[in-house]
């Protein structure tokens, strides 16, 4: 099981791109892009090698707006 909380910025495995980790669906992590709209969430292709690259609290505090 991977660390990665809702609100994190993550990595989808190796080279899978980096998401912000929206929900859950069935136990599934939802992904959607960082500048996107929610329209292009997409279901994790990894969900247990979810790399946390920043937490939510470290989103927030570095842009208060974004999250």
């Amino acid at each position: 099981m991977s660390d990665a909380q809702i609100g994190d910025l993550v990595e989808d495995g190796p080279g899978g791109g980096r998401w912000i980790y929206t929900d859950r669906r069935g136990g599934t992590p939802i992904l959607r892009p960082v500048f996107g709209g929610t329209g292009n969430t997409r279901e994790a292709d990894h969900p247990n090698g979810l790399r946390v690259i920043k937490t939510r609290k470290e989103l927030h505090a570095e842009s208060p707006g974004f999250m």
